[in-house]
């Protein structure tokens, strides 16, 4: 079975990126409605279990990943994505610009790769 490198990759990050892009807008909504000193105030150390990463690395993690891997497979080379965003307006940017990036993406001409499976009996 030949599979593409880019139709295994893009489309899940296009709809990870879509639900995350779905959930910061909701989040930044509610804190608005909260106050105007509720931007960030409790989330940027929250974490779903002691020993996980805060929640503005994992956020920040999810847009590296797909930004990363969807320039390098048009070829390009990775776009510096430093910075710790303290504030909803980068984050919702950067996701957005991940989103149309993965959205506008096609595969670079490459070739294919090929994965054969090992079923064992």
């Amino acid at each position: 079975m030949i599979f593409n490198l880019f139709d295994l990759s893009v489309p899940r990050f296009q709809r990870a990126l879509s639900v995350l892009l779905g959930l910061l807008e909701k989040a930044e909504a509610r804190c608005e409605a909260a106050g105007p000193g509720e931007q960030l105030s409790g989330l940027t150390e929250l974490r779903l279990a002691p020993d996980m990463n805060p929640l503005p690395f994992q956020i920040q993690a999810a847009i590296n990943n797909a930004l990363g891997t969807t320039r390098r497979l048009r070829g390009l080379p990775p776009d510096d994505l430093a910075g710790r965003f303290r504030s909803w307006a980068p984050w919702l940017q950067r996701t957005s610009t991940a989103l149309a990036n993965a959205r506008s993406s096609c595969p670079a001409p490459r070739g294919t790769v090929t994965f054969r499976s090992r079923i064992v009996h």
